[in-house]
């Protein structure tokens, strides 16, 4: 059907430029050419409220954050300003937490995100049409000191989004083509073995003259060696002539017929 109309109740009535939902859907956030923010009733379609923003530039983009506790504004100025959700909902004017601009090249912004743990803001700048730039920045949220500075082709920036659980950025440039941007992982070696030595360029190793020889081992290693090996009988015992008497030699005569016997009969059974 035919979309509602909203109209500015405290300011004369101006185009809107960008519009977002809140967390729940039943306000909505618009921006105009004036730098004012009109929060909207949706079923009414009612402006409720409106917020300022100082300097009073063209309201490019407006973006809640993913937990809907911060709102980003990118405004013609060349600012990207972060406020708290529930104070640009409430109206009125107040400063913003954090400003976030490109005090080197003067670039306008051309997209502002915040990451998928609401901890850090990413902004995309594409430089001029004589000098296109294809630049991400990441600031911390907090305090908005920068973190780091992402540089490609010499192409207009489009789009920016933040993967939802990785440290990953995707961008998407003028001429088509998409960016993804991840951490470089180093390995650390040292951790798994703790002598060893990571070396920045090939070294040139020069092996000692016997490093690589074959040596015997010692003869008295050879002989303990040999000694483990031979069995040893803790079974027969051994007893001299002298210690055997009378009623021994008897004994001794009948085991020895009845191991004449088993012999006999083990060589039968054969």
């Amino acid at each position: 059907g035919r979309g509602k109309r909203g109209r500015h109740a405290t300011a004369p009535e101006a185009s809107f430029c960008p519009a977002v939902f809140g967390h729940d859907g039943r306000l909505m956030l618009c921006g105009d050419e004036h730098g004012r923010v009109a929060v909207i009733h949706s079923e009414t379609m009612q402006v409720t409220r409106v917020f300022r923003v100082p300097g009073h530039a063209a309201i490019k983009s407006i973006v809640y954050s993913r937990k809907y506790l911060w709102v980003l504004i990118n405004s013609a100025d060349r600012t990207l300003r972060v406020y708290e959700a529930a104070t640009v909902e409430a109206g009125g004017s107040a400063p913003a937490r954090t400003e976030f601009k490109d005090v080197i090249n003067n670039f306008q912004w051309k997209v502002g995100k915040f990451s998928s743990t609401d901890e850090y803001v990413i902004g995309g700048a594409s430089g001029s049409a004589e000098r296109p730039e294809h630049k991400i920045y990441i600031w911390d949220r907090e305090n908005g000191s920068i973190v780091k500075t992402l540089e490609g082709q010499k192409e207009g920036i489009l789009d920016i989004a933040w993967h939802p659980k990785r440290p990953v950025i995707a961008s998407c440039s003028t001429v088509g083509l998409v960016y993804v941007w991840a951490p470089n992982y180093t390995e650390n070696w040292s951790g798994y073995a703790p002598d060893f030595v990571e070396l920045e360029e090939n070294r040139v190793y020069i092996e000692r003259e016997d490093e690589y020889d074959i040596v015997d081992p010692p003869e008295e290693e050879l002989n303990k060696g040999q000694a483990e090996d031979n069995e040893v009988d803790i079974e027969t015992v051994q007893m001299g002539a002298d210690d055997l008497s009378d009623d021994d030699d008897e004994e001794e005569d009948e085991r020895r017929a009845l191991e004449n016997k088993r012999i006999h009969r083990f060589a039968l059974v054969s």
